[in-house]
């Protein structure tokens, strides 16, 4: 009964029309249910329950919500984006946005016995965080169904964007003109500066013979290493949007690629990747020497050719540490 009502909801719900039964089944689950349902595929390779679903869609929502932020506040500050962003993601909003929905409905909290019909398992309370964890944890079923193996932030993301505006942002009214995903980052860049743009040419250069790829828009890719005057505001409205997609596209990685870590293992492994020290290291590995002509209009050129000179005269072990917190100065 419980695997049909999620059926049915599913095909009743046009934004939740790429997510399988199954996926929702999981992501409408607690953890705390040890009597499941009979699976579809008959194995258990996974824990079936919302922990790793919330823990995806978590960091899409913080993606989703940064974006339109920056969208519908060009010159706005990194302060302003984070603060408005943060308005949908908070629990109390999210937990309006489950009910809505009609999520905690069909959220199976408790083991059951087969005797249990859904009236029954509905009269159920739970803390007023899960209820907004479920509605994170559907997001994450909603990118994670809709994942192109080519190009998963891609199509991931373009299908929980519809979701995004429908439900959790369906109250700004100044989101008309956002219906793709794509729109709303292309509203988000700024008119970036002179100072920037005189050696977009150049940086492009750069970055492309090191990871291979080319920018379409070059002036974006100065922004984030001329950090003069009014480009230091681009520089920080780039990172604030480049963490959110970080924290998505790393969450997706470890998330696909260790299917039998819980929600905690992830958060570890995802902060291990993520960390300032990290990137740092791989950064300056990877830009090595190139960091003199890449920085050499930036404020902190000096800054950043010393620790690439530090970094890429020691050793690779122990660049990647897991479960640690290192002082890195």
């Amino acid at each position: 009964e419980f695997v049909a009502k999620v059926h049915d909801f599913s095909v009743a719900a046009t934004y939740l029309a790429h997510v399988s039964p199954d996926r929702l089944g999981e992501a409408l689950t607690h953890s705390q249910v040890l009597s499941l349902p009979t699976h579809p595929d008959g194995t258990r390779c996974r824990p079936y329950h919302y922990e790793r679903l919330e823990f995806l869609g978590d960091a899409v929502l913080k993606l989703l919500a940064v974006v339109q932020a920056a969208a519908l506040a060009p010159a706005a500050s990194e302060d302003t984006i984070s603060k408005n962003s943060q308005q949908l993601q908070t629990n109390s909003w999210l937990r309006k946005c489950a009910k809505y929905l009609g999520l905690l409905t069909c959220l199976l909290a408790r083991s059951f016995s087969a005797r249990e019909c859904m009236t029954l398992l509905r009269r159920q309370t739970v803390s007023h965080k899960v209820q907004a964890d479920i509605m994170e944890s559907v997001l994450g079923a909603t990118f994670w169904c809709s994942a192109d193996p080519n190009a998963p932030l891609q199509r991931g993301v373009e299908e929980a964007w519809q979701m995004f505006r429908s439900v959790v942002a369906e109250k700004m009214e100044e989101q008309q003109q956002l219906d793709t995903f794509p729109k709303a980052l292309s509203a988000g860049a700024a008119t970036y500066s002179a100072e920037a743009q005189q050696r977009h040419a150049d940086i492009a250069e750069i970055v492309a013979s090191v990871i291979g790829y080319q920018f379409k828009d070059p002036t974006l890719l100065a922004a984030t290493v001329v950090r003069q005057g009014t480009a230091t505001k681009n520089f920080e409205r780039l990172e604030i949007v480049g963490d959110a997609f970080l924290q998505a596209a790393v969450s997706w990685h470890i998330a696909t690629e260790f299917p039998d870590f819980d929600e905690g293992q992830l958060s570890e492994l995802r902060a291990a990747y993520v960390c300032n020290r990290y990137l740092g290291i791989r950064f300056a590995r990877r830009f090595g020497p190139l960091c003199d002509s890449l920085f050499r209009d930036s404020t902190f050129h000096s800054v950043v050719v010393d620790f690439a000179n530090k970094i890429c005269s020691e050793s690779e072990q122990g660049d990647f540490i897991v479960g640690k917190k290192i002082k890195f100065g």
